[in-house]
């Protein structure tokens, strides 16, 4: 009889855990949904992305109707920064070289060995570079 009341309690216990941690996981879903800049539109206005600039400052690519704003958002105030064409978005974009993105593991190995004070890897590229 001990046993089966042992092993009752341990699976109450177990699907009461499991319980709690959905809870916190819609929870944190729903906050994140709610309070997250990017994501936020409505029919004519669109954050388009934003950029924390300090601890209550940030610059944030609003799209209005046809128009797309840069904006300087302040706890004291709104301030239009510039007024952007399309083209300027694609150009952002641009940029971004997808070349010199490397994976996680390259990353990891990198921080690991200037920790350490070893040389770190070379990247695949210079590697292919290095053999022709």
């Amino acid at each position: 009889m001990d046993n089966v009341k042992l092993i009752f309690n341990a699976l109450l216990g177990l699907v009461l855990f499991v319980g709690i941690l959905y809870l916190a996981y819609v929870t944190t879903k729903y906050i994140g949904k709610r309070y997250s800049m990017s994501g936020r539109s409505s029919k004519s206005l669109k954050i388009i992305e934003s950029l924390g600039l300090g601890k209550d400052s940030q610059l944030a690519v609003v799209k209005v109707g046809e128009k797309v704003l840069l904006l300087g958002i302040t706890p004291q105030n709104v301030t239009l920064v510039k007024e952007l064409e399309e083209d300027d978005l694609t150009l952002v974009d641009n940029d971004t070289d997808k070349a010199e993105q490397m994976d996680f593991k390259t990353a990891l190995q990198i921080n690991i060995a200037k920790k350490f004070g070893k040389e770190p890897p070379k990247k695949k590229q210079e590697e292919k570079e290095n053999e022709q």
